[in-house]
């Protein structure tokens, strides 16, 4: 039982009929504070993000470079020269020139989807240091 829960049972001359079972479960909050939440995009997630496709892009040509000269090259690595134009597009929409930044505070809103009440909810928190 928590919050909201009621037990019922069958009731004789001021007895129960049957015994209760009864499983104590009870329905907390999380004990979670967020400080600070955005949404959208900053100019440091971007960096970041640009960051990572460089490397990647750069790990990339490294494979294509092995498969041109005909070296051995796992499976695996074969399989992901297919997301560069991709990444090359997510790329260009980074680039500062064309970027758009802006972002919104959402800090009261995630706030109150982690003290909200309901089972099965999943928040996907990332965690900046």
């Amino acid at each position: 039982m928590g919050i909201g829960d009621s037990v019922q049972g069958d009731e004789m001359k001021d007895y129960m009929v049957h015994p209760l079972g009864a499983a104590l479960k009870p329905k907390l909050a999380p004990l979670l504070l967020v400080r600070h939440a955005t949404f959208g995009v900053t100019k440091a997630g971007a960096a970041t993000r640009w960051q990572q496709l460089k490397k990647k892009l750069y790990d990339l040509s490294v494979v294509e470079n092995r498969k041109r000269l005909r070296l051995p090259v796992p499976l695996e690595k074969l399989a992901e020269l297919k997301e560069i134009p991709a990444l090359e597009a997510e790329m260009a929409a980074l680039s500062p020139e064309t970027l758009q930044i802006g972002n919104v505070d959402v800090t009261q809103v995630v706030q109150r989807l982690v003290d909200g009440p309901g089972e099965g909810r999943e928040l996907l928190v990332y965690i900046r240091s």
